[in-house]
């Protein structure tokens, strides 16, 4: 049975530094951190690496695709915290467990990424 999506509360707002352009920014990276996969937002680092940088550079791919001709065009629809959860989906290793976990009936887990992709899409 498939569980609704995660509906953030105010003080998730507050918690998280929601803002009209982030969106819950902070909440992806850090449940992506919590699971195990914070090489998943470094582009030095490999998906065995335990990544020490400081700096999230997947930030960098996900800046480049909002600023997109393609995604000026359509009305720059997307948030940066839901481009973040299509480019984690598409091209990281944290897809895996989170498809890992839904399929288990582990929502929690995920419930940011879960969040932000949903809307995304």
């Amino acid at each position: 049975e498939n569980k609704g999506i995660y509906e953030p509360t105010d003080a998730d707002k507050q918690k998280y530094g929601y803002t009209d352009k982030d969106g819950y920014l902070s909440a992806l990276i850090e449940e992506v951190i919590k699971n195990g996969f914070k090489s998943d937002l470094c582009l030095l680092c490999g998906p065995n690496d335990d990544c020490q940088h400081n700096d999230y550079s997947l930030l960098k791919v996900v800046d480049e695709k909002m600023s997109h001709i393609r995604h000026k065009k359509i009305g720059s629809p997307l948030r940066r915290d839901w481009m973040l959860a299509l480019v984690l989906y598409t091209g990281c290793e944290c897809n895996f467990d989170l498809c890992e976990s839904q399929r288990n009936g582990d929502y929690e887990k995920w419930k940011w990424f879960d969040y932000c992709l949903w809307y995304a899409i």
